[in-house]
């Protein structure tokens, strides 16, 4: 970014609390701060101490009354969890932006408590459209960023029976109370179930070797995608997906996604082209099933949900982002 003043370079502070290293937001920020860092200056702030697992990240606390805090520049706050002080007054920012990507109600406490310390319109980015409808306030919308190098198809066909699964964080809300009977429906159709970030749903389910709950990050993401032939996703009713990033990544994998239809993720899904969107039990057991025995059309939708992901997150997006916070617009 350039000051509009004198043509010298601004940093872009990119701040969130890095508590979890499967969580949404860390995620964003060191994906954002790998986009930017090698066309201006990028650094990362943490409102906490940073948890173990980003030793490796060049990650700076928050210590206002040492005066160590984001000056100048930019400031990207990603997720309404993060805390935000007095210190923001004196920090002399020329752009402040929210990223919206949790629930709509902390988006607008935070919204309120930036107002309260003088930031009075910062730029908004969405985690999706539903999301921006939801709130009701003008931004931008913008995926977080995947890297589809890494997220890619799995060569060769396993030698295993037809397996679905999922990834999450390891929270019942991530979860629908209906899962529990489908997973069951699902095993007893000879199909593999595995759930990584699902031992907070071990008190719904009967024991069931067939059905094998891994704790949250128990494997790399790529990893255990690569081991599914289908993706499934869906949440419990009171809480909406505000963009899903990981039905995204699955998609990248090739693989077909079988997605509830309330979540920001639903706005890329064509049912029955890149992906199919379910509003029952019912309909989840047959769509799941009608792939199980069809490989021909596993192999089309993964395919199609491929080429989606390669248009949302292609040579456009990278330089659109760029320009976006480094303010070359």
């Amino acid at each position: 970014m350039t000051s509009p003043a004198d043509g010298r370079s601004m940093p872009v502070h990119l701040l969130t609390s890095f508590t979890n290293t499967n969580g949404g937001s860390e995620n964003r920020a060191l994906a954002l701060h790998a986009r930017l860092r090698h066309r201006g200056e990028a650094l990362l702030w943490s409102d906490v101490a940073p948890a173990s697992g980003f030793s490796g990240q060049s990650i700076r606390s928050l210590h206002p009354y040492r005066g160590e805090f984001p000056h100048g520049g930019t400031l990207v706050i990603i997720g309404a969890h993060t805390r935000i002080g007095p210190w923001i007054a004196s920090a002399a920012l020329h752009r402040t932006i929210v990223v919206a990507n949790l629930h709509p109600l902390s988006i607008l406490k935070h919204l309120e408590m930036l107002d309260e310390y003088g930031i009075h319109s910062p730029e908004i980015v969405y985690a999706s459209s539903a999301l921006r409808d939801e709130i009701g306030l003008p931004g931008r919308v913008e995926a977080s960023p995947i890297d589809l190098n890494h997220f890619a198809p799995a060569g060769g066909a396993a030698a295993r029976p037809f397996s679905v699964g999922r990834l999450s964080r390891d929270q019942t809300y991530k979860h629908h109370p209906d899962d529990p009977a489908l997973y069951e429906m699902l095993v007893e159709s000879e199909c593999g179930v595995r759930i990584m970030g699902g031992t907070s749903m071990s008190g719904w389910l009967h024991p069931d070797p067939r059905i094998e709950l891994l704790a949250e990050g128990e494997q790399p993401a790529r990893e255990f995608l690569s081991g599914l032939d289908c993706f499934f996703y869906r949440t419990a009713d009171n809480y909406f997906e505000p963009s899903g990033r990981v039905v995204f990544e699955a998609m990248a994998c090739g693989l077909p996604v079988v997605c509830g239809t309330r979540g920001g993720y639903a706005e890329h899904l064509r049912h029955g082209e890149n992906g199919f969107l379910v509003d029952s039990q019912e309909e989840a057991y047959d769509t799941i099933m009608g792939l199980q025995r069809d490989a021909a059309m596993r192999a089309e939708i993964g395919r199609a949900a491929r080429l989606t992901v390669e248009g949302i997150y292609g040579l456009l997006y990278e330089e659109e982002l760029a320009g976006y916070y480094l303010g070359d617009r």
